[in-house]
């Protein structure tokens, strides 16, 4: 044992180990690309913290793909770590200053690590430690739809970032929770909206709720036809940004870049090219608490088009099978999450 004094005279000692409170069902990413779901160990909550037993967490297809995958560039933990950054379930242990929330229906966000295993944000877990600035009460039952809140909050915030002056026309380019949620938003505000997208039945949505859906080999003169002011670009690749700069109208048009993609902006996008045309850009990927809580009460309340998003369950035992496919890149259910609890 190292007994070297301290600065303050006290000797000191090893760090001892957390002690195991209670053990959870995990899906744990052990090495880029590979995943297990196994039994991960967590302490009791610390002050100011609850422990969350989730009946769904929701999958981001995008960056749960780019943290499974070893790609998340924003400072992905290392291995092994439990992702996701949403889930909805229930407040079944607190910490000091937070035992009022116990049995509560909450949303949670991103959760303290696991004894042995980082959280990467650890949402994909059926218990999981959360502080309480990342945990958001629920007017009632958790619901499958409202474990998918800070992805349906992105593509949310995205149609609120559209400036409406000179904008009539609004893009959406990618058919996934994100770009839906913000096709949605953006009917809600009064806006004519397109999506472009592969997947019929996700662009059915779309129409079905008044908008149009472009998809085939003619979408980029479709696009041109619709002559959209503001595109929200969910894709972020080099042929996206063909279509938003050949699009889009120099001094006026606006492109709000949703979500997460590896790599800095300039291999999938030119600032030089929209700055010479005068092209607006925002850059959206994050939430607020204020913004998620908004989404969150605007989804319990059915206040707008959002509930119209289809979720698909995915049992507790088969969520290895989808992260295997997300990693691989075959179509994962669109607004997929994980049911934890034992009832359908």
């Amino acid at each position: 044992m190292n007994n070297y004094p301290d600065p303050d005279g006290q000797p000191n000692r090893e760090p001892t180990a957390p002690r195991v409170g209670r053990t959870s069902p995990a899906l744990v990413v052990v090495d880029a690309g590979v995943v297990e779901l196994s039994e991960v160990g967590l302490s009791d909550p610390g002050p100011s913290e609850v422990t969350v037993r989730a009946e769904y967490s929701g999958i981001s297809t995008g960056t749960d793909r780019w943290v499974a995958q070893g790609r998340f560039d924003w400072g992905t933990a290392g291995f092994p770590l439990v992702p996701g950054y949403q889930k909805a379930g229930y407040v079944v242990q607190a910490g000091d200053g937070a035992q009022a929330w116990i049995g509560r229906p909450v949303f949670a966000a991103s959760a303290r690590d696991f004894i042995g295993v980082a959280a990467s944000s650890g949402g994909h877990a059926e218990y999981s430690n959360h502080p309480l600035e990342q945990v958001y009460a629920l007017s009632g039952p958790p619901s499958p739809l409202l474990a998918l809140g800070v992805s349906v909050q992105v593509g949310y915030n995205a149609a609120h970032r559209i400036q409406p002056d000179r904008v009539r026309r609004v893009a959406v380019i990618g058919d996934g929770v994100i770009g839906m949620s913000g096709a949605l938003a953006a009917l809600d505000r009064g806006f004519d909206v397109a999506v472009v997208g592969h997947h019929d039945d996700r662009l059915d949505v779309a129409r079905q709720a008044g908008g149009t859906g472009l998809t085939g080999d003619s979408v980029a003169a479709d696009l041109a036809a619709f002559a959209p002011e503001a595109i929200i670009d969910t894709i972020q690749s080099a042929d996206s940004f063909e279509l938003v700069i050949h699009t889009l109208p120099a001094d006026y048009g606006q492109v709000v870049y949703s979500g997460f993609t590896p790599g800095l902006p300039d291999t999938w996008a030119s600032m030089t090219r929209l700055q010479q045309r005068s092209i607006t850009a925002h850059f959206q990927s994050g939430w607020t608490r204020e913004r998620l809580a908004k989404v969150l009460q605007t989804i319990e309340n059915d206040e707008t088009a959002l509930h119209q998003l289809p979720v698909s369950q995915i049992p507790a035992d088969h969520c290895r099978q989808a992260f295997d496919d997300l990693i691989t890149g075959a179509q994962v259910p669109l607004g997929s999450v994980i049911r934890w609890s034992a009832h359908p």
